[in-house]
């Protein structure tokens, strides 16, 4: 008797794991899902469009190495500078820095100047 129940209650455990594991949100989806509350917010800014949330200042992105020794992830100490990005109190892009993947020396930089005239008449 208690095998045949052992076996349904571990049948269930696997069902209800494959579910949990099939209806969990990655980053992605997580973004997606949030995009549609945040411009129902009305707060359509660069911030907001580059798919940041708050008080954002600054954004930097960078990579970094990551190699599988002995069974666990280890990151190498260089990190490469990708871009920058730099936003206003009121979520508009200021600057955008980009950088090469082989070195770390500027290769463009942008500057976004707005008129508060034209803002205030969208």
């Amino acid at each position: 008797m208690l095998q045949p129940l052992s076996r349904g209650f571990c049948v269930c455990i696997i069902v209800l794991a494959i579910f949990v594991v099939a209806n969990a949100q990655n980053n992605l989806t997580a973004k997606a899902n949030l995009q549609p509350a945040i411009n129902a917010a009305k707060e359509d800014t660069d911030r907001t469009r580059d798919g940041l949330v708050g008080p954002v200042r600054r954004v930097r992105t960078e990579v970094v190495k990551v190699s599988n020794a002995t069974g666990k992830m280890v990151e190498d100490a260089k990190r490469v500078v990708l871009e920058t990005a730099e936003y206003d109190m009121k979520g508009a892009k200021t600057q955008n820095q980009y950088f090469p993947v082989a070195g770390g020396t500027l290769t463009g930089r942008e500057t976004y100047k707005y008129d508060e005239k034209a803002i205030s008449a969208k």
